[in-house]
């Protein structure tokens, strides 16, 4: 017999990740548990290595505008929070 340790609604959050076909498909994903959660914003910030030239990928709902201007300005290079970020494996919230 099969025991399912995970609560459903998180149970249903990976499986909308899991079979995501596209970063629309993830950012709808993450925007629906971050509202059943409670929670206004979200960045979630993909590295696949040290590479500073490697793609990174950034799906968030902060402003368009407020993000491209932080793109432009190279403020991730300086963003503690990304570095955080990139050492940590489990969410964490910030204010």
């Amino acid at each position: 017999m099969s025991e399912n340790l995970l609560p459903p609604r998180l149970e249903a959050f990976i499986e909308s990740v899991s079979t995501a076909s596209s970063l629309d498909d993830i950012f709808s994903a993450l925007s629906r548990r971050i509202t059943e959660l409670g929670f206004e914003y979200f960045s979630y910030w993909m590295t696949w290595s040290p590479d500073p030239t490697s793609q990174r990928v950034c799906i968030t709902n902060y402003d368009a505008e407020w993000s491209r201007y932080y793109a432009q300005n190279g403020y991730a290079a300086d963003d503690l929070l990304g570095r955080l970020g990139a050492t940590c494996t489990t969410p964490f919230l910030w204010e």
